[in-house]
């Protein structure tokens, strides 16, 4: 029960970090000093998909690969269910690429955060 609440609070800070960059990005496409949103969204996801992997990797007591990998498929399958829901976009290869850096990112930073929690 206690992985399960730290998974989603996880996903909570994630999803509420997502929304309030957004809110800020559209802010600033309203006034004219942003362009091409939809890659500065993307290029943020990913960002905060490090960092998310970063801070599970500094909970997580061993294989932070497997924690980063967790991460992601819970990060991925939200992600998925709002496109559907939601936007109601198709699947495509630059989608299933976009998912893959989710993936590598987050596990590339659980390995990172597991090996600065070792050090301290």
């Amino acid at each position: 029960m206690k992985q399960i609440k730290f998974y989603l609070q996880q996903l909570g800070i994630l999803f509420l970090a997502i929304l309030i960059l957004s809110l800020f990005f559209s802010i600033l496409q309203f006034f004219g000093f942003c362009y091409r949103n939809q890659i500065i969204e993307w290029i943020m996801i990913l960002i905060l998909s490090l960092i998310m992997g970063f801070l599970t990797g500094k909970k997580a007591t061993k294989n932070g690969y497997l924690e980063g990998l967790k991460m992601s498929g819970i990060t991925i399958l939200m992600l998925l269910f709002f496109d559907m829901i939601f936007f109601q976009s198709s699947f495509t290869i630059s989608r299933l690429i976009y998912y893959g850096l989710i993936v590598l990112l987050n596990i590339i930073g659980s390995m990172i955060g597991i090996n600065k929690k070792s050090s301290n």
